[in-house]
């Protein structure tokens, strides 16, 4: 579907707000299909994306953060790289488990940040945000992009892990304003007191934000190569009953050939025999562990 529909003259426009781990797995399997632009403020992890990947010109990097403002801004930088943040580390959650010391600032640097609104891109498709707290600011920056945004994939905190920091019903609230709706958890991170293995208390998660078929059918300004490319999205994130109902609402504007509809059934196909495959399993995990309930993670 992607090498058919997502060409040159099609490419979906990835934003990359906190580049600092570069693409993740589910986008770096169609990434020739991708124009990448990676905005990261902590110059540790800038100089590492440019040591590995400044090779290939279809990758852009910026050494600049994005927020609600344009001019300058106090990171703080932690001991871990990963989890510095314009917000300060909130030592009465984060002691609560293993290894705070992780958070610990070890040097405050002045970093320059822009509004996204003000940037010159030809074309913004899809948004990943992954800045430590500091995702809803950066979506207020970019209130007139969101737009014509596709979809936002936001990590998201259920507390504090900084202080004053929004939290997942923040972030919810103003897509919600921007005609987004929220789709699913894609992954999620649970804390224990004393050690990471994915049980305990419910941390933080990456979260999926997509326009809805119903909404985008209604926009006088939609072209057919928007809605092949959110197509192809919702494919990526195995939203396949998304990708049937945005074939069904947008054939009768564009003309049902507008994509193959067998490449449409092949990826439901498949997706139906996941579910099946999942439904399997997870009564078998239920023979010796009764009260366990799997949960698929698209």
């Amino acid at each position: 579907f992607f090498d058919k529909y997502i060409n040159s003259n099609n490419l979906i426009s990835f934003i990359d707000i906190g580049a600092a781990d570069f693409i993740d797995k589910r986008w770096l399997k169609i990434s020739k299909h991708l124009e990448y632009i990676g905005f990261e403020p902590d110059d540790r992890s800038y100089q590492k994306l440019i040591k590995q990947y400044s090779f290939n010109n279809k990758y852009k990097f910026y050494n600049f953060g994005l927020w609600s403002k344009t001019g300058t801004i106090e990171i703080n930088l932690c001991k871990e790289p990963k989890v510095s943040s314009f917000f300060t580390p909130n030592e009465n959650i984060i002691n609560n488990f293993k290894n705070p010391e992780r958070f610990k600032i070890v040097k405050k640097e002045t970093v320059k940040v822009s509004k996204l609104d003000e940037i010159k891109l030809n074309n913004v498709d899809f948004i990943k945000l992954d800045i430590q707290g500091g995702e809803l600011e950066a979506l207020k920056g970019a209130d007139k992009t969101l737009d014509k945004v596709l979809g936002c994939e936001v990590e998201v905190e259920f507390l504090q892990l900084y202080k004053n920091q929004p939290i997942f019903q923040d972030i919810n609230k103003y897509l919600i304003s921007k005609n987004f709706i929220f789709i699913d958890f894609i992954s999620y991170n649970r804390w224990e007191r004393n050690k990471y293995e994915g049980l305990g208390q419910l941390i933080f998660a990456d979260a999926l934000f997509l326009k809805s078929p119903e909404y985008l059918i209604n926009l006088k300004e939609i072209h057919v190569k928007h809605i092949i490319k959110y197509i192809a999205i919702c494919a990526l994130y195995n939203k396949l009953d998304l990708v049937d109902k945005t074939y069904e609402i947008f054939k009768h504007k564009y003309g049902k050939d507008f994509i193959d509809i067998n490449l449409v059934n092949n990826l439901i196909k498949a997706n139906t025999k996941k579910r099946k495959l999942k439904k399997f399993i997870d009564k078998l995990v239920r023979i010796f562990i009764p009260d366990s309930y799997l949960h698929l993670l698209d």
